[in-house]
């Protein structure tokens, strides 16, 4: 079974930011396979960092995103790994810098994706606005799709 790691990324006093935290939530309540770990990285990009060190063959992030949508859009995307447009993503380490700093530590994700949903609000906050509070069941059902089609092809 190829391992997979979904990395949800957020910082619950920052209004919208708490979304990767929420879907960690919701998903943790599932019955997921063994091959699938599902954490709640917050801020801590170091920390993810080491985690893909683990050798996975599928990183899924989770973490809102500034982009021409509207607010509490879902969507997927592929990161650029060579760090460019990924500015964007509300923490300092971006999942390309997260990535060169793994593969720094001889790490190689096979693949990694990011589901994002566009905030309405990341001021300091502890409240979602209603638009992302409703993107974190389509986010997760967007995940539990994305890990079924990786299973299907295994």
């Amino acid at each position: 079974m190829k391992k997979i790691l979904v990395a949800c990324l957020g910082n619950i006093f920052y209004g919208d930011d708490g979304f990767g935290v929420e879907v960690a939530k919701e998903l943790l309540k599932k019955d997921l396979l063994e091959n699938v770990t599902v954490k709640d990285f917050g801020i801590r990009g170091v920390d993810l960092a080491f985690e893909l060190a683990e050798d996975y063959e599928l990183v899924i992030l989770v973490d809102t995103m500034k982009v021409g949508a509207k607010s509490g859009s879902v969507f997927v995307l592929e990161p650029k790994l060579d760090g460019q447009n990924n500015e964007e993503i509300s923490h300092d380490l971006t999942p390309a810098k997260a990535l060169q700093l793994a593969q720094n530590l001889k790490a190689k994700p096979k693949k990694m994706l990011l589901v994002a949903c566009k905030p309405v609000n990341l001021e300091f906050n502890d409240e979602m606005s209603e638009a992302v509070k409703k993107a974190v069941g389509i986010a997760v059902e967007k995940v539990l799709e994305i890990i079924g089609e990786t299973e299907a092809h295994t």
